[in-house]
């Protein structure tokens, strides 16, 4: 494929892959400038549905128009690819792969990435997949959200089946576990672990994988001011309201989220200026006592050999049940929440049943359900 040509685009390197297809750096011959081109594996074209969904992606994609959203160029449906704008730089993960990034930075990226969101479900598009990797950082500190690949509309039906519910496992909210239909609060969920995860060095859940899935349905997390002893309390309570179990009890909308991160931005700007203690020695190990993890789950449920790095993309073939719904069940509207305010951290959910696993095979993010 590299130094290859299609159309008036001359593949220059490979980006990077997902379970629907590959990107690549491109130059655009005609405009001399450089593109990332998304292509669609070949054998998923002569799919229905994954034609749908490309075409669904770039048609969400269009009616965006945003400084923290890649932007649309080009959509060649024939030939299986849209062409993007290209940011030089890096993503998210990459850079988390570091460590914590400093408060102000992570306030920064996250004021970008909440922006992108309100423009987004003020469109009445969902992501569904936010996560670090589909968040690119440029070399001159601009922020983009990508990949819509499983975006949906609210007040239309996605380009996913309801037998199955794509996502990241370790970023996905409870109603996308259980496959309930979701709307702006749970890309606000998602959210909340990104920042989570920027903040701490670590993800909320002590699981990942399978397991993964069981913890942010039953799971506490500790608090982020546990991990990180300098974080603003306001800040802290901010990102455990965006973990919130239940849809009603996080925010109402990314602009509600975009004013509390100005205040807590506007707050960090008034302290007086020093000499920064390194991040490391701000950091703790152990969990607090009394917090409730899933190591025995994940030692139950997840596959032999099933550790995969952060954000990384699993099939799950499972039943994960609680006490109000099943991943069995059609996907269904959810209802409207009354608007809640504060900044107090969300109750503890209570336990219910363990869910049911059953083997996983590896590939594109799905947990399948019967039909």
């Amino acid at each position: 494929m590299i130094g290859s040509q299609i159309a008036q685009y001359r593949i220059l390197s490979r980006l990077g892959a997902g379970g629907m297809g590959e990107v690549y750096c491109a130059e655009d011959t005609r405009l001399g400038r450089k593109v990332a081109l998304k292509f669609v594996h070949p054998e998923l074209l002569a799919e229905a549905e994954a034609r749908e969904r490309f075409v669904f992606e770039a048609r969400a994609v269009a009616i965006l128009n945003h400084p923290h959203i890649t932007t649309l160029y080009e959509f060649d449906p024939k030939n299986g690819f849209m062409s993007l704008e290209y940011v030089a730089g890096e993503n998210l993960e990459e850079r988390l792969a570091q460590g914590a990034l400093p408060i102000a930075e992570g306030v920064r990226i996250g004021l970008a990435v909440c922006r992108a969101l309100g423009h987004a479900h003020g469109r009445s598009v969902v992501h569904r997949d936010i996560k670090p990797s589909n968040i690119l950082i440029g070399d001159d500190g601009a922020i983009k959200v990508t990949d819509f690949g499983i975006a949906r509309r609210h007040n239309g039906s996605g380009r996913t089946s309801t037998a199955a519910v794509m996502g990241t496992s370790s970023y996905m909210c409870p109603e996308q576990i259980r496959g309930q239909r979701t709307d702006g609060r749970g890309d606000l969920f998602s959210f909340g672990v990104v920042l989570y995860r920027a903040l701490c060095g670590r993800l909320p859940w002590s699981a990942e994988g399978l397991a993964a899935l069981y913890a942010v349905l039953h799971e506490t997390p500790p608090k982020p001011t546990h991990w990180r002893s300098d974080l603003p309390p306001a800040l802290s309570a901010l990102v455990e309201r965006l973990l919130g179990k239940d849809a009603e009890n996080r925010f109402d909308s990314a602009e509600e989220v975009e004013k509390l991160l100005l205040e807590v931005e506007e707050s960090l700007s008034r302290q007086p200026a020093g000499r920064a203690e390194p991040v490391e020695s701000r950091m703790t190990e152990a969990p607090p006592e009394g917090v409730e993890t899933v190591e025995r789950a994940a030692e139950t449920t997840a596959p032999p050999g099933d550790q995969r790095p952060h954000g990384s993309s699993t099939t799950f073939p499972t039943l994960c049940r609680d006490s109000t719904s099943s991943c069995a069940r059609s996907i269904s509207s959810s209802g409207s929440s009354a608007p809640t305010s504060g900044l107090s951290a969300p109750a503890s959910q209570s336990p219910s049943s363990s869910p049911t696993a059953v083997p996983t095979s590896s590939g594109s993010s799905r947990i399948s359900r019967p039909r």
